[in-house]
């Protein structure tokens, strides 16, 4: 059937059928926008999670570079920062959706934020590397590799770690 004499969708009011037929056509745009209306209060949460997370990072940094050296304590502070972050995330950001066993829910975020590892402690020894002013100021080098990250952790930890269709492993 030509697109044009396609029935109207019935789930749609009449006077609104024809541009969300249109939309769908186009791509399903509609469909697009409503996914992020509803991700957008967890993305929001979110990033105030990393935010928080940016600062335990940032301050393991400081506090550890002496000691270890730059490119130990930005691996030290990751993982704090990372713990920090499942911690806000399993208990205000994915508050309503089911959990797993703590030490095994711990294990499969680390294991699922991979991506968002390589992409911020990427940018992040990059920009030690190459770039003196950040050797000299790490703070920007943190966060460049937060915000190289944040959207593959989102999606990672929206997806699977604290999927909706998880099932119940205990607490």
């Amino acid at each position: 059937m030509p697109p044009d004499l396609a029935p109207p969708l019935a789930s749609a009011p009449r006077a609104h059928a024809a541009p969300i037929a249109a939309a769908e056509r186009a791509g399903g745009v509609t469909v697009v926008i409503a996914e992020c209306r509803r991700l957008l209060p967890l993305f929001i949460r979110f990033g105030f999670v990393g935010f928080a997370g940016f600062l335990v990072d940032l301050s393991v940094v400081y506090a550890a570079r002496s000691w270890v050296g730059l490119y130990a304590a930005g691996m030290l502070s990751y993982l704090c920062a990372n713990t920090v972050n499942f911690s806000l995330n399993r208990y205000w950001t994915f508050r309503h959706r089911p959990r797993m066993r703590l030490l095994r829910h711990w294990a499969l975020f680390l294991a699922a934020t991979t991506p968002g590892l390589i992409c911020n402690r990427g940018a992040y020894v990059l920009l030690i590397f190459l770039v003196p002013l950040c050797a000299h100021h790490p703070v920007l080098a943190v966060i460049a590799g937060s915000i190289a990250g944040m959207m593959a952790n989102f999606m990672m930890s929206h997806r699977v770690v604290f999927s909706e269709k998880r099932v119940r492993g205990g607490k």
